[in-house]
């Protein structure tokens, strides 16, 4: 049993992959007398004169699909861990190609993707974010390529001890982003009586002397068969309330929706003592979210640096106040926060912007019309390249891309810089500071259409306990428990990998 123990570690990998299907039709013509030299090379891992017999279409020989991938990736940790205790940070950079040319046509995919988590004392939190550039042809269409841009990103977050309001802020930041905020307040204002009626009726016990927390008043309020009861009343009219409020939506949001309104209010139905009583369950939550194409132009083109920064200061309102509070008291915290968010946010709005214009810019090449070419389209390329303070170019130092690329790279270059600039974002007095990469990844959904956005959510309750931990009945009894949803927006139109898992494809792990 190691009491102590420290790691640092940096590892940098390049890797290759290729895979082909070929069919061999052994009954079939074969005018140059190869087949049966490509089948047995083939059968040897060399199909280079499988596939030279299949580009002829005479011999019998079928190319089915082709996929090369190459990738490079490093990844550096630092960490030690004392008694169990881990105090660390890993972040892994990646980026590479895959190609997949089948019968039906070929797909290009570029990609580029960094993971960062971090640990303190029991609990653990971090992101994954990916820019994806596709250039897609269809054989039976012909013409030009499509080109197309997704941004994927991944926020995760646990502890030995996972908080109840930890859940709450991720649920409610989905709430308000996708809902809104009248939605939210619905249920939010239901959902805190809900929990101050349950401390009233259940009082904790003060923590100066020597009583010990008892769950059995807890379960006894939350499993009551009598539908009439105080708590049974409260609770069926949030859940009808919130139902109503977002009653104009399609089946599917309200699924999702309602599915995130019972967790939250499962979680109101709960209270946890303080001190040596406090435990809490283990537990996780992952929220992972894709925007396509159409999401991504309508988020750097309609969309502003005002809307980035409202949409951030409405999570923050949303998660960061004391939720057993009186609803003025609330009212009053909000007030103080939103006049603090106003200055502070300022330069995430500005980084938008800037980034935006970019954007705008990219897009505007494909559209761009050439004389005697015509249109340019996704096969245009963008090359960069060093200029040196007489204006003479570096040659040596140009490089080449898809413009379906650069818009990746403007897109996940943007997400890092606010992240970077959440970091200092600093909330004194009653509110603790959100996770930087929480309040990017909440406030980007918050400006994105729900029709154009992926999302899931996985929460992972462990109510299990331990044998010097307090009992967690009440957890179970209340119906707070590992929740899976998903929703996919009705006009989600997403990068694929054909006969391939996407997620498999930009993973080099």
């Amino acid at each position: 049993l190691s009491l102590i123990s420290a790691e640092a570690s940096k590892e940098n990998r390049s890797t290759r992959l290729s895979v082909a299907r070929m069919r061999f039709d052994l009954d079939a013509a074969d005018p140059q007398n190869a087949r049966n030299a490509a089948l047995a090379q083939a059968l040897k891992g060399d199909v280079r004169l499988a596939q030279a017999l299949a580009n002829r279409h005479d011999s019998g020989v079928v190319a089915e699909f082709d996929l090369s991938r190459s990738g490079v990736s490093s990844a550096s940790h630092a960490g030690i861990e004392i008694l169990g205790m881990q105090f660390f940070k890993t972040t892994v950079e990646s980026e590479g190609s895959a190609v997949i040319q089948t019968p039906g046509g070929a797909i290009a995919l570029l990609f580029e993707s960094l993971h960062e988590a971090g640990g303190w004392f029991r609990s653990k939190h971090g992101f994954t974010r990916v820019g994806l550039a596709g250039l897609m042809f269809n054989a039976a269409d012909g013409g030009a390529a499509r080109g197309e841009t997704n941004f994927f990103l991944q926020v995760q977050e646990s502890d030995t001890q996972m908080e109840r309001d930890k859940t709450s802020d991720q649920l409610d930041s989905i709430i308000v982003s996708l809902a809104g905020e009248q939605a939210f307040a619905t249920l939010e204002a239901s959902g805190n009586q809900l929990e101050r009626m349950i401390l009233t009726e259940c009082p904790l016990p003060d923590p100066q002397n020597a009583t010990s927390f008892r769950e059995e008043c807890n379960i006894n309020l939350v499993t009551d068969s009598n539908q009439n009861s105080p708590y049974n009343q409260l609770k069926a009219k949030a859940k009808r309330d919130f139902s109503a409020s977002i009653g104009h939506l399609e089946p599917e949001y309200r699924v999702f929706l309602e599915g995130l309104a019972d967790l939250r209010l499962a979680g109101n139905s709960i209270e946890d003592p303080q001190g040596a009583d406090g435990w809490q369950t283990k537990g996780s939550v992952v929220v992972d979210y894709r925007l396509d194409d159409g999401a991504l132009k309508d988020i750097m083109t309609k969309r502003t640096g005002a809307d980035l920064k409202e949409a951030v200061i409405k999570n923050l309102l949303a998660t960061q106040i004391e939720r057993t509070d009186s609803q003025s008291a609330i009212d009053s915290q909000r007030a103080s926060l939103r006049n603090q968010l106003e200055t502070d946010v300022n330069t995430m709005a500005k980084i938008f912007d800037e980034r935006r214009v970019e954007y705008g810019k990219l897009l505007s090449y494909e559209t761009a019309r050439v004389a005697t070419l015509g249109e340019m389209g996704p096969s245009a390329i963008e090359i960069r390249f060093n200029v040196d303070k007489n204006n003479r170019v570096d040659y040596a130092s140009a490089a080449s891309q898809s413009i379906a690329q650069a818009r990746s790279q403007v897109v996940t270059s943007m997400f890092d810089a606010l992240n970077e600039e959440a970091d200092n974002v600093d909330l004194p007095g009653l509110f603790t500071n959100p996770l930087p990469e929480q309040m990017v990844a909440y406030g980007l959904l918050g400006i994105s259409s729900p029709d154009r956005v992926d999302i899931r959510i996985d929460v992972d309750v462990d109510t299990s306990g331990c044998f010097l931990c307090g009992d967690l009945d009440r957890y179970d009894a209340a119906g707070f428990q590992s929740t899976d949803l998903r929703l996919k927006g009705l006009d989600v139109s997403e990068i694929g990998g054909g006969l391939f898992d996407i997620n498999a494809l930009i993973n080099l792990d």
